[in-house]
């Protein structure tokens, strides 16, 4: 579900955290924690755009692992809404098809925390099954999923969920497939997939942010 996650759910860790996982040795404290985070962190000028200009980042980059290929998805953006209502209005899963452009189907069995999606894009579509596993850490909260059915079996990822102040979310994906050959057509990588994924995303957080003003005005008796 290349597309299905990335769009879905993207607006955006783990020992997925594609951060170093093992500091260089002789650096201080405050270097070695420097050193572990994510790259649009480490970028003080993509940051900076991320806070103060609502940048979304959406990076797509495919590589050789030997005779394999690996696909690098990374996410991430703020939301204004707080971490708890953000974290419970991204899990309406159920909901995506309904607002999220190039999501056809979308259905969420709670029983087995399994997600069904169904996307396309530039007439390419994509079917793919995620099981998915909530989990509350130290830095907040995050969604831990795997592919278990379609055409990227394996692929795996993490979305984390971090209070940037009371009022604001940051959010992040981070998601790795590897296999044989990339199942996507070479012009959808190279140009659609960060095309939609800032569409998307942006769809995403208007909805948590409409919703988020609207809980916040008093009803009418």
């Amino acid at each position: 579900m290349l597309f299905s996650l990335i769009f879905a759910l993207q607006v955006l860790a783990s020992s997925l955290d594609f951060g170093d996982k093992t500091p260089p040795q002789g650096l201080s404290p405050q270097e070695q924690k420097t050193s572990e985070l994510p790259f649009w962190k480490k970028k003080k000028d993509v940051y900076k755009r991320v806070i103060e200009d609502r940048y979304i980042v959406v990076s797509a980059k495919a590589e050789d692992v030997d005779s394999l290929k690996k696909l690098i998805l990374i996410t991430a953006g703020h939301i204004h809404a707080p971490i708890d209502y953000t974290y419970q209005q991204i899990k309406d899963y159920d909901s995506y098809s309904h607002f999220l452009p190039y999501i056809d189907v979308s259905t969420f069995d709670n029983a087995t925390r399994n997600l069904f999606l169904k996307a396309s894009l530039l007439g390419y579509e994509v079917l793919m099954t995620l099981h998915l596993e909530d989990e509350v850490i130290d830095e907040g909260k995050r969604i831990n999923w795997r592919c278990i059915s379609g055409s990227f079996v394996g692929m795996k990822g993490v979305f984390l969920f971090t209070p940037f102040d009371p009022e604001y979310t940051e959010i992040s994906m981070n998601a790795e497939y590897i296999g044989e050959k990339i199942p996507i057509p070479q012009f959808i990588l190279n140009w659609g997939l960060e095309m939609a994924g800032q569409r998307v995303a942006g769809s995403m957080r208007k909805r948590v942010e409409g919703n988020w003003e609207k809980s916040k005005k008093p009803k009418n008796d």
